[in-house]
């Protein structure tokens, strides 16, 4: 067990998460842009799993304690950095519940006491608000824009999906915020 709250736990991901997570990329907006195109589709579950599942990224599966359902995954990128970032995504079913925000404070104190971190980033893509709220409304302030994924994941990804156009994938780069440590 990596972390326990109240409703929740947060266990480490492991290869058999696979399929988990890619319940979460079928339901992302994303995954909408590939449903027609099986072989696209494919890759772009690659993709997601190469940006997810490195060496320098903690990730957490989330589950609810009472059912042990699973909700979704919380991770923390580039630990190495001087600014790690966070991610969460959460199952369409399970939005809404206070779950995110719930994961997202246990998940980032523990890691700021195990590691000693003041400061992290989130990476938010402008349509998706509720996230924004979610996130300002734990401390997060906005500092730029920046790219839709790690330079090294880039780099993959040109490498193995045809005809990728970089400039029409960067043309809607995400919102970055600043998150302070620890959360209350």
């Amino acid at each position: 067990m990596l972390i326990e709250t109240e409703r929740l736990y947060i266990r480490r991901m492991t290869d058999a998460d696979r399929e988990l997570t890619n319940l979460i990329f079928a339901e992302s907006e994303f995954a909408d842009e590939y449903k027609d195109n099986s072989e696209m589709y494919k890759l772009m579950e690659d993709t997601n799993w190469h940006e997810i599942y490195r060496s320098d990224t903690i990730n957490g599966m989330i589950f609810e304690k009472e059912t042990n359902e699973f909700c979704g995954r919380v991770c923390m990128q580039r630990i190495n950095d001087e600014y790690p970032e966070i991610g969460i995504e959460l199952l369409r079913s399970k939005q809404n519940q206070r779950i995110g925000p719930e994961a997202i404070v246990a998940f980032c104190n523990r890691f700021h006491k195990a590691h000693g971190i003041s400061s992290i980033r989130v990476r938010i893509a402008e349509v998706n608000t509720h996230s924004r709220h979610v996130f300002e409304n734990l401390g997060a302030v906005y500092i730029g824009r920046c790219s839709n994924l790690f330079d090294d994941t880039l780099a993959w990804v040109e490498a193995n999906i045809p005809d990728f156009d970089r400039a029409d994938f960067d043309k809607d780069a995400p919102l970055a915020f600043s998150l302070a440590l620890p959360l209350r």
